[in-house]
């Protein structure tokens, strides 16, 4: 149960009694996690520590409130898991208490029901029933001396609790699962967990092995496919041409059809499998909607681009200009075919959405003659980016046309049969004949809405709410895919609260590449409940921290209730598709203004931290999504984030930052100038060799910038840098 190093994603899943380990929960979250999070930072892994005690009151925990929240949560942090015991066994849900749906899931606790905590139940589905959790699962039995002198809520509740708790720790200790025994006090219990964990997770993610960027990339698109291959149906026709058009040799195939009607599904199932059987090939997927910049033309050819340079060891170097990048294409492809024809080997370049490119539509950086050897499979909807394609050469074409009937009929029956539902026949025929059921995504996203409501009797209105019209749309308007998931959202909304559902949702939606599970709650931390509010404040100003964090508890059920909106690609949570996106932009930010508002909100949130690979990443890109280019122009002119832009980014989208603001002020220059005053507030020490670097670095970017070349400010630059250069390196 060894996690894959390429998820990058720890998530840890603490597990105790409510009452008696406040301390300790306190103690981990504010010292432990971090200090692991940042020994893991280099490693590009994100540590996300699972406490669904932290931010629900206690009675609400010790009456299984979070007991179907907190078994969802297990599995998604598997295979790490904490156990914390000490003398109290907690509480035992009534009989009655456990939800129906839950238990029909999860049907080994028929048994357990009205005889075991929360705690144990935790326990046996995180680690007692599942042996293969062996060397990822740490148990930490507290000192009962210590129980003994805080006593009230520390210790056994009788000796009907002594005992079961007595038996639980014999249980851990005979499973063989490390346990480490009477630990005297939290401090004590904080030293060894954090040793203990980073033993494991320095062996899961050594240094030695930490992911280039290439590699860290093909992840994101890797996760990108994964929930595509989910209920894959009536597609099987579509695999079984697209994988004889590759055996025959075909080298252009190109897949055809509407928006949402499984275009990308069919990649994903049918190349997955492809690349598992026995035939000799390379294949690089690439997938537009999965990654923000994976739409930028550039970057679609570098990865194909060095995918072939790192797959062959070529030593020839891949241009960093994109025209100079797109010129080499052919020559990279005749690599490509030489390598191919002397390894008996193919190369499969597959171009998910190509409809989705940001820029470069005309199509005129890929080349018309492709080499033996060389393949391209591309999906792509109707219009200028399609019409460039079938310039390029003959392509065998595969069209995905929509469900007919019998495949909705099959769609949504076995949709359903997989919870032991079946639609009343009435339901299912209104359901069938609605325009949009031949669309895949529509249908199964219709039929997880249906199986999720809980009143039989109330069904055909919940089915008459998701085939209305969302509120704000025309009565004339025709109904597209994403009005159903804006009654997705209506439903959740529903059941944890608008407010939040809504800024979580705005928050991502405005993120330029998805924001990390620490980062979304440290934004949506403004918008806790007031009761708690105060409290986490003076803690906050007692312990030292800038931000306060909203409890993950009241985000656990939010993010299941929105897992087929969602995914998590390299850490961070995107949305798993377009429709999702427009619901979002249609209910929460239907015109400019609040558009710019949650753009400029996550600037602000980003602002007020030390300038690092994210800060440069997303701030100067929400300034200018903002349209705010007097606050993009102080951005980019504060020295850190100058420095920032070119160590975690480039050139490139700097000079677009600049190119940006120049355009909004009528195609005035403004680079050479605006720097020039910033290096003087800057007032860097003359002498030393860091302002010597700084100073290289900018004129650099100004000779890039095709800027102040023969300007007195530039060649005082240059001579400037090569001065302390001189001085710390020695004159030869």
């Amino acid at each position: 149960l060894t996690p894959k190093p390429s998820s990058r994603t720890a998530r840890i899943f603490l597990s105790s009694t409510f009452r008696d380990f406040g301390e300790e929960r306190d103690l981990l979250i504010r010292k432990v996690f971090p200090a692991l999070r940042a020994r893991l930072r280099d490693r590009f892994v994100e540590l996300v520590d699972v406490d669904l005690r932290w931010g629900i009151t206690a009675e609400q925990a010790e009456r299984g409130e979070v007991l179907p929240i907190c078994l969802a949560e297990i599995d998604r942090s598997r295979p790490f898991f904490v156990g914390l015991l000490g003398e109290r066994y907690g509480w035992v849900p009534g009989k009655d208490s456990y939800p129906t749906d839950l238990v029909e899931q999860r049907k080994w606790l028929k048994r357990h029901r009205g005889e075991r905590s929360v705690t144990e139940l935790e326990i046996l589905h995180g680690v007692l029933n599942n042996p293969k959790m062996a060397g990822n699962a740490l148990f930490y039995f507290r000192s009962a001396a210590y129980a003994r002198k805080k006593g009230g809520d520390y210790l056994a509740q009788g000796p009907e609790d002594r005992s079961r708790q007595r038996d639980l720790k014999q249980r851990i200790r005979e499973s063989g699962f490390p346990v480490v025994e009477s630990y005297r006090d939290p401090e004590a219990l904080a030293k060894r967990l954090e040793k203990g964990l980073w033993a494991i997770l320095d062996g899961i993610y050594p240094a030695s092995e930490v992911p280039d960027a290439f590699t860290r990339e093909s992840a994101r698109h890797e996760a990108y496919a994964v929930p595509r291959r989910r209920l894959y149906l009536g597609g099987e026709g579509y695999t079984k041409a697209l994988l004889a058009a590759l055996d025959k040799g075909s080298q252009r195939i190109l897949i055809e059809g509407a928006s949402g009607g499984g275009k990308s599904a069919l990649l994903a199932n049918a190349l997955g499998g492809y690349r598992a059987r026995p035939t000799r090939l390379l294949m690089l997927e690439h997938y537009l909607g999965a990654t923000s910049d994976a739409a930028v033309a550039p970057t679609l050819v570098r990865r194909m681009v060095e995918f072939i340079q790192r797959t062959t060891q070529s030593s020839e170097p891949i241009p960093g200009d994109p025209q100079a990048l797109f010129d080499s294409l052919p020559t990279w492809f005749a690599i490509a075919s030489a390598w191919a024809q002397k390894h008996r080997t193919r190369w499969v370049f597959v171009l998910d959405a190509l409809n989705g490119l940001s820029g470069h539509r005309d199509l005129r950086w890929l080349p018309e003659y492709l080499p033996a050897g060389v393949q391209l499979v591309v999906s792509c909807l109707d219009g200028d980016v399609k019409n460039a394609l079938l310039l390029k050469g003959a392509w065998a074409r595969i069209r995905v046309k929509p469900l007919t009937a019998p495949g909705r009929k099959e769609l949504l029956r076995q949709y359903l049969a997989r919870y032991n539902k079946v639609l009343p026949a009435d339901l299912e025929r209104r359901a069938l004949r609605y325009p949009l059921a031949n669309n895949p995504l529509w249908l199964k996203t219709l039929a997880e809405e249906l199986r999720l409501f809980g009143s039989h009797e109330a069904l055909g209105q919940r089915l008459h709410e998701l085939l209305s019209a969302p509120k704000g749309k025309a009565a004339d308007e025709p109904p597209t895919v994403d009005d159903l998931f804006e009654h997705v959202l209506a439903r959740v909304e529903g059941d944890h609260g608008r407010a939040r559902v809504r800024d979580a949702l705005t928050a991502l939606w405005a993120s330029r590449s998805g924001l990390s599970e620490k980062e979304l709650l440290e934004v949506l931390a403004p918008h806790a409940p007031a009761a708690g509010k105060a409290n986490r404040k003076a803690k906050a100003k007692k312990k030292g921290n800038a931000v306060p964090m909203l409890a993950p508890a009241l985000w656990a059920p939010i993010r299941l209730a929105l897992d087929d909106m969602l995914l998590e690609s390299a850490g961070r949570l995107v949305f798993a598709h377009d429709y999702a996106r427009i619901a979002v932009r249609d209910r929460y930010l239907p015109t400019w203004p609040r558009q710019r508002s949650a753009h400029r909100g996550l600037a602000k949130f980003f602002e007020a931290r030390a300038v690092d690979a994210r800060v440069a990443e997303e701030l100067p890109w929400q300034w200018q999504a903002a349209k705010a280019w007097g606050e993009l122009r102080d951005c980019l002119t504060r020295v850190e984030m100058f420095e920032g832009v070119l160590e975690h980014r480039d050139d490139d989208e700097l000079l677009g930052y600049w190119l940006a603001i120049e355009t909004a002020r009528g195609g005035k220059l403004l680079i050479e100038a605006a720097y020039k005053r910033a290096w003087e507030a800057w007032r860097l020490p003359k002498r030393a060799e860091a302002t010597g670097n700084v100073a290289g670095r900018l004129a650099e970017f100004m000779r890039h910038a095709g800027r102040g070349r023969r300007g007195a400010f530039a060649i005082g630059l240059g001579r400037l840098a090569v001065a302390t250069r001189e001085k710390a390196q020695g004159p030869d």
